[in-house]
């Protein structure tokens, strides 16, 4: 079963600058035809082929000069076209505090390994889930414990979780409460 996971808050900052066409080779340099040109020219060296051919069809849609495929001007005194102000807007909406979004992670992931699914240990093995658990700080907690307890029946992963499983749980527990807000 694939559960989304929800938006971490602040990687979208409340910046109008945010959205200016520009990229960021050690320093913010305008997006425009001569940036396009030379990420077109780095990807013509790669290797001839499928993939090399479907990221030069890919990045057609920064093309400053082609407004039917350009996802937004390249001049920010124009405004968007209709569709990337939509996707623009989508993103900004999306925000969440951290305590909202903690909780929804770590409900989240509860409903990725505790739903009785055949991989449930291995994907609660896996290095993604433990990282987005630690994540979820404090609001983790409670699904450690579900996990970490023989009798848990909310939670069947636990039946078979070995000791080194369980050490792993409780260590990210500890440092969850060992962390300001823990």
């Amino acid at each position: 079963m694939l559960v989304p996971l929800p938006v971490e808050p602040d990687k979208l900052l409340n910046s109008p600058d945010q959205w200016l066409p520009v990229i960021n080779e050690g320093k913010v340099l305008p997006w425009n035809d001569k940036a396009y040109h030379g990420l077109q020219d780095k990807l013509e060296f790669l290797p001839p082929g499928r993939l090399r051919d479907q990221a030069l069809d890919r990045i057609g849609n920064l093309d400053c000069t082609n407004p039917d495929k350009t996802l937004a001007p390249c001049d920010p005194s124009i405004t968007p076209p209709a569709e990337a102000a939509a996707w623009r807007n989508s993103l900004e909406t999306a925000r969440l505090d951290e305590q909202a979004y903690a909780l929804a992670l770590a409900k989240t992931l509860k409903e990725l390994v505790c739903a009785g699914g055949d991989d449930a240990i291995h994907v609660l093995r896996g290095a993604g889930f433990q990282s987005r658990l630690e994540a979820a700080g404090p609001a983790a907690i409670s699904l450690i414990d579900d996990l970490t307890s023989k009798d848990s029946k909310d939670c069947p992963v636990s039946a078979v979780l070995t000791d080194d499983d369980k050490a792993q749980l409780l260590r990210i527990k500890q440092d969850t409460i060992k962390k300001p807000g823990g």
